[in-house]
């Protein structure tokens, strides 16, 4: 049992790994003598997407790197942190499945004056099994009224980027 434990430990670390999520706020900026609030340009709110950035072949199979982005609204007395990026694999016949699920959480007290939200970012490496020609994306987020909300969704074809 304890070897099977450690075993189990070892296959998940290797699976699966993911770089540390980034969170960038996304802010007003003030203009003129009004002091009107315009939103930053330099930091704009980032479109839902997964991209897959790369395939690697190596000696232990193949191995994508994806990253992750998106947007979620955090401001006034609503102040938001996001609690998680959940990812859940599955296979179908030839095909593999990314479901991540985004869970932004209420916190207490408010936001300052000028944050509106925050971009999050995350890179993540997945382990492709051989049979499995292509991947299907889905970003799914959850929003204020905590209603799913399916934001971006893809299909990518493997046979081209194989090398």
């Amino acid at each position: 049992m304890k070897l099977f434990c450690m075993s189990f430990f070892f296959l998940a670390l290797i699976g699966c790994s993911s770089s540390p999520l980034m969170l960038t706020p996304t802010q007003y900026t003030y203009s003129g003598k009004e002091q009107t609030k315009q939103l930053d340009k330099e930091n704009p709110q980032l479109e839902p997407t997964i991209k897959l950035l790369e395939i690697r072949n190596s000696f232990w199979g193949r191995q994508a790197i994806v990253a992750i982005q998106g947007w979620y609204s955090s401001s006034g007395l609503r102040a938001r942190k996001l609690n998680r990026i959940q990812m859940i694999e599955e296979i179908e016949g030839n095909q593999l499945i990314l479901t991540c699920y985004v869970e932004p959480k209420s916190g207490f007290g408010k936001e300052g004056n000028l944050i509106y939200g925050y971009n999050y970012r995350q890179t993540i490496k997945l382990k492709i099994p051989a049979e499995v020609d292509q991947l299907h994306f889905k970003l799914i987020e959850q929003t204020l009224t905590q209603e799913t909300t399916l934001s971006f969704k893809a299909t990518v074809p493997l046979m081209n980027k194989e090398e």
